[in-house]
């Protein structure tokens, strides 16, 4: 994979004017989104409502505040977004759990929700932008996460916005009582997805200078199957 020449991209790179109190502000959609790292209980409780709301997971599949606590010391954040003035509700959240696998550092990015009232304003975009900035001033350069392969929205999202790839289909990932308020009791398969930050072709994803995939170019890509070799595939 080519290697990213040019220094890794700051907040305010892309476009999120910084604050005194180490928050930073974009304006979308007209309106001022005000987006901080959520470090104490106060702040991630809101989280809950929010995970509930958005995903209808039970008491035992939430992301409790009293866990997410424990995010920064991981090397990880728990980002969140909310309206003006700064006391406004939340609207949206992303959570990055910091690590090491197989000896290199890396993000898992747990969980990316956003209030359903509000998601015309490109919230999900923008977190996910905002935590690739803030993963790399912490010296990481990789991202990983699931997909849910049957939504559309996702794959626009995290593959033609932000260039992330899937490496890997998961079969009941989390199993069928996951959010059974959202998927019904269904098996909840995903694809694994990575984010290489330092990809020049991810480098320009976040800047707005990707090109979209048109669909000749998916054309001669072979069809997934079980224990393909070939590094990329049509799902």
């Amino acid at each position: 994979m080519p290697e990213l020449t040019e220094p890794p991209l700051t907040p305010a790179d892309l476009g999120f004017s910084p604050r005194d109190d180490g928050s930073w502000r974009k304006s979308l959609g007209g309106q001022t989104v005000s987006f901080r790292p959520l470090r104490r209980i106060a702040e991630l409780l809101p989280l809950e409502a929010l995970q509930r709301q958005i995903f209808g997971v039970s008491e035992h599949d939430l992301a409790a505040a009293s866990l997410l606590v424990s995010v920064p010391e991981t090397g990880g954040e728990v980002i969140g977004a909310f309206g003006a003035p700064d006391d406004a509700p939340l609207l949206g959240f992303v959570i990055g759990w910091g690590g090491y696998y197989q000896r290199r550092p890396r993000l898992v990015s747990d969980m990316l929700g956003v209030d359903p009232r509000h998601r015309n304003l490109g919230l999900g975009a923008e977190l996910k932008r905002l935590q690739a900035a803030v993963t790399l001033a912490a010296g990481i350069s990789e991202i990983v996460w699931t997909v849910d392969p049957l939504r559309a929205s996702n794959a626009w999202l995290n593959h033609e916005k932000l260039g992330a790839i899937a490496d890997r289909y998961q079969e009941n990932r989390y199993g069928e009582t996951f959010g059974a308020g959202l998927y019904g009791g269904l098996p909840t398969d995903r694809l694994h997805v990575s984010w290489h930050l330092h990809d020049p072709r991810v480098h320009d994803r976040l800047l707005g200078r990707g090109q979209p995939t048109a669909t000749t170019d998916l054309q001669s890509l072979p069809s997934y199957h079980p224990g393909l070799v070939e590094p990329r595939a049509t799902v």
